[in-house]
Formats: structure tokens, C-alpha cells, sequence
């Protein structure tokens, strides 16, 4: 992977990180020739590498996620680990699953969608839904987003 600089302001990279390798699903992109990825990053100064999922189009490069920071909707505990099933929208937002750790241990992933900086949980597993014939448990969330909606 070539090795593009991504610490600068709303890559949510640290200064000086770089780009060290795919991470998941390989790139999707739309009509509009918008392009997400998910990656692993090089954070200098430290043996962490964390992994990210990143939206690129003509405003530039802008992160979504970032691995070990608390899922939106989850308990500030539970952290995003890692990205999967990735899709682009027509619009710009993503829809992924991403692994989760932390405590509660039986949350372990979860089903995301938004656009950069208003990302929402659609579902995680161990958290409850309503319906028509009252409250249900999702049990897991291995839900298959479409790549392109």
C-alpha cells in the first residue's frame, strides 16, 4: 500500500500516522466516484496499530471510524476493534459491522450506517428491538449490507 501521511485534520489520525495496510473489505466506491476503504494505520512512537474506515471524494479524505474508540449508541466501555462488510451509499454515508471489545463482553459487534461525523448504530447484538409482538434480543449481528445503495 502506497504510503499516504493521514494525521491531519478530519483524517482522526494522530500527526505523523501513515497508512500500513488494508484492513477488511477492499475499497467500494459509487457513481458519484466517492471511495471508502478501511485501513490499518502507523502511529509513530508506539507499537499500536490501529485500523480506521475513511471516506475519500472531492472534500477530501474523511474518517468515519476509528478502532478503540467507543461505539456510537454502545456503553462509552465497548470500543470499535475492527470493520467489515463495508457499503457506500450514493449519498456519501457507509454501512459496515465492526467487532467490538471492552466490557460488556457479550456485546461483540455491531451494524453501522451515516456519513462523517454522524455515524448511528442500527444494531448490536445483546441489545433489544421493539416490534410488533414486543421486545426482541438481537442475538447476533451478522447482517449483509449492500455494497452500492
Amino acid at each position: 500500500m502506497y504510503r499516504r501521511s493521514v494525521g491531519s485534520t478530519g483524517t482522526g489520525a494522530t500527526p505523523g500516522a501513515y497508512f500500513a495496510g488494508s484492513a477488511g473489505d477492499a475499497a467500494v466506491i459509487n457513481q458519484h466516484g466517492q471511495v471508502a476503504f478501511s485501513a490499518t494505520l502507523d502511529r509513530p512512537g508506539t507499537e499500536n496499530f490501529g485500523a480506521g474506515l475513511w471516506v475519500e471524494s472531492e472534500n477530501g479524505l474523511r474518517n468515519v471510524a476509528l478502532s478503540e474508540q467507543p461505539g456510537i449508541g454502545l456503553p462509552q466501555t465497548v470500543v470499535l476493534s475492527s470493520f467489515d462488510r463495508l457499503g457506500l451509499s450514493s449519498d456519501g454515508r457507509v454501512s459496515f459491522i465492526s467487532r467490538l471489545s471492552g466490557t460488556p463482553t457479550d456485546i461483540r459487534d455491531a451494524f453501522f450506517v451515516g456519513a462523517p461525523g454522524e455515524l448511528r448504530l442500527v444494531a448490536a447484538n445483546k441489545t433489544q428491538i421493539e416490534s410488533p409482538n414486543g421486545t426482541l434480543e438481537i442475538a447476533t449481528s451478522q447482517a449483509n449490507p449492500i455494497r452500492e445503495w
